[in-house]
């Protein structure tokens, strides 16, 4: 693992903070999901032991919807090989989801992603697996970065094996724009958080009251 490598993704997003506005739960109804035994244990399944302190979840896995946990994008950062092999990649793995195939492997991929799988947990539930050259255990810049590749704010939580913690963009502390800066996500994606709550007029979120909730403590 090359451990001093650096991201090119610019790390415009502010801190990250491990607290949230009471207003999120109370006015507008946001469920959340901060089980981190429960983060731990689907990380513990997937990735092989010695490569678990380069894994983290990130993303919507954290917001519920309907009351339901949604499924989780699992992230391993494989070091700075920009081509790697199935392989590779497979080693980072535990054996029963190595046979899931690829996507993006070797082609034009998103914002900081090498390659990708989707795979089914012995839940029944799916997962998303993408690997990734960003080294997000490394500092909290490192995952800032990580976080950042989303363009909503709502989607900027991860949490990390290695420190055992849940992280989230101080937006949810805060409060501003839904939407990150100079990014054009989709109605699609956009309707669906605001089924989950986060409805703001002008999709602007003004914590009313100054109550935070410490969300390693939930």
């Amino acid at each position: 693992m090359n451990s001093d490598f650096e991201s090119d993704i610019e790390d415009d997003c502010p801190v990250l903070v491990q607290s949230i506005s009471n207003d999120l739960i109370t006015r507008y109804n946001v469920q959340f999901n901060f089980d981190r035994i429960y983060s731990k244990s689907i990380l513990d399944e997937v990735v092989v032991s010695e490569k678990l302190k380069y894994s983290c979840i990130c993303g919507g896995f954290f917001i519920k919807k309907n009351g339901q946990i949604t499924d989780p994008d699992i992230y391993i950062f494989t070091g700075s090989n920009f081509v790697p092999t199935e392989a590779f990649l497979n080693m980072f793995l535990n054996e029963k989801f190595r046979s899931a195939q690829f996507k993006q492997l070797g082609t034009i991929a998103p914002q900081a992603v090498l390659a990708s799988k989707s795979i089914q947990l012995s839940s029944g539930k799916a997962a998303n697996v993408y690997f990734t050259y960003v080294n997000f255990s490394k500092s909290p810049n490192h995952r800032i970065q990580l976080v950042n590749t989303y363009d909503l704010e709502c989607c900027k939580i991860v949490y990390s094996y290695s420190k055992n913690i849940i992280e989230c963009s101080d937006w949810f502390q805060n409060g501003g724009n839904l939407i990150s800066e100079n990014r054009t996500p989709t109605n699609e994606f956009l309707d669906k958080y605001k089924e989950k709550g986060f409805r703001f007029e002008n999709n602007y979120f003004k914590p009313e009251s100054n109550l935070i909730l410490r969300i390693n403590a939930i």
